[in-house]
């Protein structure tokens, strides 16, 4: 015997709940997220949004971080703001086939309509040959120049540049090669490639210390660089007293590109007086030296470690506007 449904309860299938809920809410008209789809398998697909073309079109093959506007602008990974400070990566459908199109710009959609693929399979053009790469299992990255934001690359950004240990950029690829389809040019490959990208660059937007290296030995006369700074740790054995000299603040913000854009960040180190200051051959004190725009606020005197001194002095390379230098202990 059939069992009855209790009074007043409703059965729907899960089906007809996802219909009730597409043709009764806004947003999911608006925003929903296509999953498995018979075009892309595996994709995930947002349809929202218009692009940074003057008709509200974005290019065809490119990568875009959508902004707080609703608007998908072009990213690249000169800087963590040209990618959007961590916003979310999409990248532009429907590729063309012709290179120098896809160069040039290419075929637009309507991110609304067309939709922006943020994870899955994906035939992409990718700078490289045959020789460099990219190759099957290898990651691409988004090109480190504002000239050419949003195309794909075979090789990490400004690496040298990155393994700073103050600078906020850390680079991820944004996916992987799955397949070489052709070489389309002697500059770039046409690729089958898995779509993930975890954002270009994460960020430590308040960096207060640098990570210590070997200690840099620094003589009478010398400038305080950066490259020492960045060691952590800066050893000076005076047999008089003597003067290290500070760089000027457009030296100091080329060491820290990153920095020069968050008032609130400071980079520590410290200077060690290793004289005995008991009249043998290492003795003396060490001063520092502003330059023309680098003042320096607090004692800028180290006395040696053997005259009842602490021998060390600890500073802040500090940038909040003008570029300071302040001693804190």
């Amino acid at each position: 015997m059939a069992r009855k449904a209790k009074k007043g309860v409703s059965r729907f299938s899960l089906k007809q709940l996802w219909s009730f809920i597409l043709t009764k809410t806004n947003v999911m008209k608006i925003d929903q997220i296509e999953e498995n789809t018979v075009l892309q398998p595996g994709a995930r697909i947002l349809y929202h949004g218009t692009g940074d073309n003057s008709d509200g079109t974005v290019d065809s093959g490119f990568v875009y971080y959508l902004s707080g506007s609703d608007n998908w602008v072009k990213a690249n990974a000169n800087t963590y703001t040209a990618l959007g400070e961590g916003a979310l990566l999409g990248f532009a459908m429907g590729t063309p086939t012709d290179v120098n199109q896809w160069l040039a710009g290419g075929d637009v959609v309507v991110p609304s309509e067309g939709g922006m693929l943020l994870r899955g399979q994906v035939r992409a053009r990718v700078l490289g040959n045959s020789s460099d790469g990219p190759f099957v299992g290898s990651p691409v990255w988004l090109l480190d120049t504002g000239a050419f934001a949003g195309i794909l690359y075979h090789s990490p950004p400004s690496q040298a540049e990155m393994m700073m240990p103050t600078n906020e950029k850390v680079a991820k690829p944004v996916g992987i090669v799955l397949k070489i389809i052709d070489d389309d040019s002697p500059m770039v490959r046409h690729c089958l490639i898995d779509f993930s990208p975890d954002h270009s660059y994460t960020t430590s937007p308040r960096v207060t210390g640098a990570v210590r290296g070997h200690p840099s030995n620094r003589e009478n006369g010398d400038d305080l660089q950066g490259l020492q700074i960045i060691n952590g740790v800066i050893r000076c054995t005076p047999t008089i007293d003597f003067t290290l000299y500070l760089e000027t603040a457009t030296t100091y913000r080329a060491y820290f590109p990153s920095l020069s854009e968050i008032d609130t960040s400071m980079v520590k180190f410290s200077i060690i007086n290793l004289a005995t200051g008991s009249g043998g051959p290492r003795e003396g004190t060490i001063t520092l030296s502003a330059s023309a725009d680098v003042s320096i606020i607090g004692s800028n005197v180290i006395q040696p470690s053997g005259s009842g001194a602490a021998g060390a002095g600890t500073f802040g390379l500090a940038f909040s506007g003008d570029v300071e230098m302040f001693r804190l202990a």
